[in-house]
């Protein structure tokens, strides 16, 4: 992780230990939770998924555009988008997830600062993050919108189970 920072000066590493990230990885013979960071900088997206791919299943879109033809064959626990992009920017994105899969929370990171933090928040965002990105507080916001995902997922089923 520090040669990762060391790469981008304005991405803060995890300040956690190695060795307590590991009790967190789901126990052998269960699936990992999905996640799909989608951003057109190719650096920050192939750190998220460096970063996140030891406790995810993590893939990856350069475009809002490649994002969704994923959604429209794969569900995700939680979604990481970049705000601005070329051609579908994170607004659409969160807008069309919020449309077709209702329990997937969306956090958005952005390199423009906290501006337009309450937009995206107001939204629908589950989280907004400015960059310098702080990976510590990025992977506990993308763990509580697992949990949450999940937690939806099990109270839907229980609904239609009665």
């Amino acid at each position: 992780m520090r040669e990762l920072a060391r790469k981008l000066p304005w991405i803060h590493s995890c300040a956690c230990a190695e060795d307590q990230w590991k009790t967190i990885t789901p126990a052998r013979g269960t699936h990992l939770p999905t996640l799909l960071v989608i951003d057109g900088d190719s650096t920050t997206r192939e750190l998220l998924h460096e970063f996140f791919s030891k406790r995810y299943e993590c893939d990856t879109a350069d475009r809002g555009d490649q994002a969704l033809q994923y959604l429209e064959f794969k569900e995700y626990d939680a979604i990481i988008t970049d705000a601005f992009m070329p051609g579908i920017a994170g607004l659409q994105i969160l807008k069309r997830i919020q449309q077709r899969h209702l329990t997937t929370p969306v956090i958005v990171i952005s390199g423009k600062g906290d501006r337009f933090r309450e937009f995206f928040m107001e939204m629908g965002a589950f989280a907004y993050f400015a960059e310098p990105l702080r990976l510590d507080k990025l992977e506990l916001a993308v763990s509580q919108a697992v949990a949450r995902c999940q937690q939806m997922s099990t109270d839907t089923n229980l609904n239609l189970a009665e």
